[in-house]
């Protein structure tokens, strides 16, 4: 039998270009030979990307990954440029550049897409599972079968959300730089607001999958306490939000299979002060969203003769953007019994509402067998009442947790003032070190 390294290459490329081969990535690390060809045939790994990446993810993946790479301090004109990238118009550009990659900047462009791949289907199934603990006639939890556009627009979202960190991103660790982008601006101000809120669904998820993972940190350790990182109010605190915008890898890290001592090195590690990178800013809650006629203030979706709602760009927009569900789900909430100053207060984010097609939101809603609390047409019942059990975060639960909080970061910063470190509880100080070594937070200029 002949062994696959007395193949030559030109076969080795044959197999390859068959499509079996999912992951340049799996594929190279299986055999230094494969590799090899990989590195004779520059295209051939960009051809097996570009069967795992769908073709309209590619403007936003080559722009995470463009984003990136950018040099310190990023100037306006660089950000524009990369963002005007972001159409379909540039899918066959996408495809083109895609193919003639080096072999690193593929296996990055394929590890966020994976990273991306796989949280997109949590978050999608943990807000479809969430929402089964309302009484509605829907599938049990874990049958969800997202469509073909629902799946892209979750993952899109995601990558809305990693290229605003990548070019936001602190480097090095210290003050940050002035923005380049007005705070984002630019860049959210070309999207309907039902697509902001899908980026704020997503950051909500990120934000929840943090604080899951090191809420035991941040709630006990003494320096953290001296810190004063407020975990209760994470929406408003800006090392929470600097952590966050480390980006996708950090976060899959930090979520990792790791002990208290390790998450609270990679925490320390990744500590900087500074001008909070405030994604929650410029998505903008408290922008006027609506008309005095309480329409859309940007909606791309105008009535025609007939009456019917046409989207205003439908030839250049995704197909993704021509289903209304996102814009009915976001204007019948807010048009409904729920102010826009309270959509993270009500689940909403919790079901990933703004991410759903129309034909999935019309079945659920005629699943509903609560007598409808409104009876309106104008609202879709299964956003009205949060469910029980309730899975909120912490920031619900404010008052009494604001307290707790004060009062855990007043003795922790006394434990630190005296010279302790280490682990605070309110009943067992056994756990706090004296003297010795002391990790030494980075401190603004009082001048700053």
């Amino acid at each position: 039998m002949v062994k696959i390294t007395e193949l030559p290459c030109e076969v080795i490329t044959e197999i390859l270009e068959q499509g079996t081969a999912r992951s340049i990535v799996a594929a190279a690390h299986s055999c230094r030979y494969i590799r090899n060809c990989f590195f004779e045939r520059p295209s051939l790994a960009g051809r097996v990307i570009l069967r795992q990446i769908p073709e309209r993810l590619l403007p936003y993946a080559v722009a995470a990954l463009y984003a990136d790479t950018l040099p310190i301090p990023r100037t306006e004109a660089m950000v524009h440029d990369l963002i005007d990238k972001l159409c379909p118009a540039l899918i066959p550009a996408s495809i083109s550049l895609v193919r003639f990659l080096g072999l690193g900047n593929l296996s990055r462009l394929e590890d966020r897409h994976n990273i991306i791949h796989a949280m997109a289907l949590d978050y999608a199934n943990e807000a479809w599972d969430f929402m089964q603990t309302t009484n509605m006639r829907v599938p049990s939890p874990g049958t969800l079968q997202l469509s073909e556009n629902e799946y892209l627009r979750f993952c899109r979202a995601f990558y809305r959300v990693e290229i605003f960190h990548s070019v936001e991103r602190p480097k090095p660790v210290g003050p940050f730089q002035p923005h380049a982008w007005n705070d984002g601006k630019y860049y959210l101000d070309a999207i309907p607001v039902y697509d902001r809120e899908q980026i704020a669904c997503v950051l909500e998820y990120q934000e929840r999958l943090l604080l899951n993972s090191v809420q035991e940190v941040l709630a006990h350790d003494v320096a953290m306490g001296h810190i004063g990182v407020n975990y209760v109010r994470a929406h408003d605190d800006s090392v929470i939000q600097n952590w966050l915008a480390l980006g996708l890898r950090f976060l899959v890290k930090i979520t990792g299979d790791l002990s208290y001592d390790e998450k609270k090195r990679l925490l320390h590690s990744n500590y900087g002060p500074g001008e909070l990178i405030d994604l929650w800013k410029s998505t903008d809650m408290a922008r006027n969203w609506l008309d005095v006629d309480d329409k859309l203030a940007d909606d791309p979706w105008i009535r025609n003769k007939k009456g019917k709602l046409v989207h205003v760009f439908r030839r250049s927009v995704d197909a993704m953007d021509l289903d209304r569900g996102p814009r009915e789900a976001f204007l019948r909430s807010i048009l409904g019994p729920t102010p826009i100053d309270f959509i993270s207060c009500h689940g909403l984010r919790d079901r990933a509402y703004v991410l759903w097609d129309m034909d999935r939101l019309v079945q659920l809603e005629a699943g509903w067998t609560r007598a409808a609390p409104t009876g309106s047409p104008d609202t879709f019942q299964i956003f009205v009442d949060e469910p029980q059990p309730s899975r909120l975060s912490l920031s619900l639960r404010q008052a009494p947790a604001d307290k707790a909080l004060e009062e855990s970061f007043q003795a922790r910063k006394e434990i630190w003032d005296k010279g302790g470190s280490g682990y605070w509880s309110a009943d067992d100080l056994s756990k706090v070190v004296w003297g010795g070594e002391r990790w030494a937070p980075y401190k603004l200029p009082e001048d700053w």
